[in-house]
């Protein structure tokens, strides 16, 4: 059982969570809009390393999902450094 005391200890105080601070709608949209970015970059590089490792796939098609990862990691690369 917890002593009154060790309630008001320097270390109870450390291990409180902070107050969480309200998130405006504005927050939440933004935070919105930036993780549907990013999953819809990752999902596009996912299945473009998925048909790469198709063994079926020519030096052409290979070219073209090579550049579809280049491009969504350069969006995330971009997203991340605004």
């Amino acid at each position: 059982m917890t002593s009154p005391s060790s309630v008001n200890s320097p270390l109870a105080i450390v291990n409180e969570s902070p107050p969480r601070q309200p998130h405006s709608n504005a927050d939440s949209e933004s935070f919105k809009e930036l993780s549907h970015e990013f999953r819809s970059s990752l999902n596009t590089i996912l299945m473009s390393v998925e048909l790469l490792e198709d063994d079926d796939t020519d030096e052409e098609e290979c070219q073209s999902y090579l550049e579809f990862i280049r491009t969504a990691a350069e969006e995330i690369d971009r997203r991340l450094a605004e």
